[in-house]
């Protein structure tokens, strides 16, 4: 059941966007997402820029800073005209950097949970909704930071105490030694955020897009396949819809059959995920060096290019490919496929399994996902020496030596399994002899 769920090819395609939110919502599990310091107001996030030729500038989450500042100040090219998909409601500060780049349109995931971005200058502790500290264990402790003018007290025997000064709410907290809780209703900050992004839009040439992402788009809602996989206890505000989405004229109706269909894209997400948490052998040349414990990055991205994989217009098998650097930034997204602009059946479609002839294979008309990867990479004339490329089928010995020529050393891919010496397919399919003598280091996922 999974394996089909999760088959990749022309009759499944999804569309561009479909792709591109996939991405975003997945970029929110980056391991590298709690390498840094987030900023107190500041959620995982996910953000694909995406140029005009639907081709991806860049992948980013969140960092000291949002992911769609992060995505539109490293872009390598003017972002101006570009497409941003983004996997939260944005908040002021994203969108009026959106309206100055010059960005088109912004697709965000109807999470849940928004991205309430603060002002840099405003109190952390007025937006986190954090509690003055108490006196008695910090004496000595400076309550300025803690106080806002005016000062909201709670009610006191349902009585509410008039704002304070500054100098008054002080003098009370020292005599008065017990938490003070600053009051922000998360709504109300909600709302505040959506007039200064509404107002940002309708005064600027940008539009914003709900957009709801799916795994598949076959024509029945079924429920997810059985065995659904629980995420950690930590894991549950990732990938959730807002349920006021269903509130909204026109979309009441349908929201039942959104949600299922949401529910199977989370699952699939899911289920990959589950599947890549396995060891992985390191071959250096011909030579088995050991099996060990993929890293996470390695995990992600395997994930990540079967995201891309499922745009393939191939009808046997749909493969995905990504560059990573060492530092594990994406810089290029591939797929297999054939020539852009090409039309349906222009080209040869059988494999070597089918009763054809040889002149009405596909493989010579097919590009292969790691090189529209390395031809779509947004950092052109970059050393990718230590780059990794992570493709979920091994590199023919058609890719092998494009790879080694681009400088890329390092490969993480599954295993390719040679067909029976019995199979007259053999002699018509790809071949995979090339890359142990190519490439130094090899890492294939114990996976089938």
């Amino acid at each position: 059941m999974s394996q089909s769920f999760l088959a990749a090819n022309a009759s499944n395609r999804i569309r561009s966007k479909d792709m591109f939110m996939l991405i975003a919502l997945w970029m929110e599990k980056h391991p590298n997402q709690h390498a840094v310091s987030l900023s107190d107001s500041a959620l995982p996030t996910g953000a694909v820029l995406v140029d005009a030729q639907d081709h991806i500038v860049t992948l980013e989450t969140t960092g000291a800073s949002h992911a769609i500042v992060r995505a539109i100040l490293s872009a390598s090219i003017d972002p101006q005209g570009c497409d941003i998909y983004v996997s939260r409601f944005p908040c002021s500060l994203c969108t009026k950097l959106m309206v100055q780049a010059g960005i088109r349109k912004c697709y965000y995931f109807p999470s849940k949970r928004w991205e309430l971005g603060r002002n840099g200058n405003e109190d952390p502790h007025l937006w986190s909704g954090d509690f003055a500290p108490n006196v008695a264990d910090r004496p000595g402790q400076e309550l300025s930071r803690y106080v806002s003018s005016p000062l909201l007290i709670p009610p006191v025997n349902d009585i509410v105490v008039p704002a304070l000064d500054l100098q008054d709410a002080t003098e009370s907290l020292r005599s008065s030694p017990q938490s003070l809780e600053v009051i922000q209703k998360p709504e109300l900050l909600e709302e505040k955020n959506r007039k200064s992004v509404q107002r940002l839009v309708s005064n600027n040439p940008i539009a914003l897009s709900l957009f709801i992402p799916q795994w598949d788009h076959s024509p029945t809602e079924p429920d997810a396949p059985s065995g659904l996989l629980e995420m950690p206890e930590d894991d549950d505000d990732w990938a959730v819809l807002d349920a006021r989405v269903g509130e909204q004229p026109g979309i009441t109706q349908r929201w039942t059959m959104i949600q299922a269909k949401f529910k199977r894209t989370v699952y699939a997400l899911r289920l990959l995920s589950k599947r890549y948490m396995a060891t992985v052998k390191h071959w250096q040349g011909a030579q088995l060096v050991e099996t060990t414990s993929a890293e996470p990055v390695m995990q992600h991205a395997m994930v990540l290019a079967h995201i891309a994989a499922k745009r393939t217009d191939d009808n046997k098998v749909g493969v995905g490919a990504v560059l990573v650097d060492s530092r594990g930034t994406y810089i290029s997204v591939g797929w297999n496929g054939y020539p852009k602009r090409s039309q349906h059946l222009d080209y040869p479609q059988a494999g070597a399994d089918d009763s054809v002839e040889d002149d009405e294979l596909k493989y010579d008309y097919i590009l292969h996902a790691e090189q529209n990867a390395l031809l779509w990479r947004s950092c052109r004339g970059k050393d990718l020496s230590t780059v990794t490329c992570v493709s979920t089928k091994m590199p023919c010995d058609e890719c092998s030596p494009i790879i080694s020529d681009c400088g890329v050393r390092r490969i993480v891919t599954t295993p390719q399994f040679a067909k029976s010496k019995d199979d007259p397919a053999r002699f018509r399919g790809l071949t995979y002899g090339l890359l142990h003598q190519l490439v130094d280091d090899i890492y294939v996922f114990d996976v089938l």
